[in-house]
């Protein structure tokens, strides 16, 4: 695996862990996002700012069954946007899953960013791949980072962390 497409994760709990592939922020959540989570982002923006000139992504992988989030949520996630404005040009949402609850859940997801209104282009997906390849394309780098490798990046990045080795890289 080419070093742009290993993922160095900068945040990790229970709940959530945040990590970086090339030029891509990598978030990938079990729960609304905590404090520390919105927190991390200033420190992971700022370590893409310093890494790499040009467009930036956000990639946020949400489970289904993730509950639609609390105001308190919302609130964090709308100071995460804001943190993320300064350098991100492109962002996707991934909402895993079919059926009632996950097309629920992107729905809401796509009302809550129309209300946030970050100042970068948000889309929501329901496929990690589809996520990846739209980003990838909306960076047009000439670069290793392809749709396919971000996916796979992802994989990897969720397999360690659903077996629990997956260990925080940032001090």
């Amino acid at each position: 695996m080419a070093a742009s497409t290993r993922a160095q994760t900068y945040f990790v709990d229970d709940d959530q862990c945040c990590a970086l592939v090339g030029p891509v922020m990598v978030v990938v959540a079990r729960q609304e996002p905590s404090r520390e989570l919105v927190n991390m982002a200033d420190t992971c923006v700022t370590a893409l700012e310093r890494k790499y000139r040009g467009k930036l992504a956000l990639m946020v992988v949400i489970k289904s069954e993730v509950s639609p989030p609390s105001e308190e949520a919302r609130s964090r996630i709308k100071d995460a946007m804001r943190t993320c404005e300064r350098a991100i040009g492109v962002g996707a949402i991934v909402v895993e899953g079919h059926g009632f609850i996950a097309t629920a859940m992107r729905s809401a997801l796509s009302m809550m960013l129309f209300v946030v209104r970050p100042k970068f282009p948000v889309k929501v997906f329901n496929l990690v791949d589809e996520g990846a390849s739209h980003i990838c394309g909306a960076l047009d780098r000439d670069a290793d980072l392809t749709g396919a490798s971000l996916a796979q990046a992802v994989r990897d990045l969720r397999a360690a962390y659903d077996a629990g080795t997956l260990r925080s890289l940032y001090k």
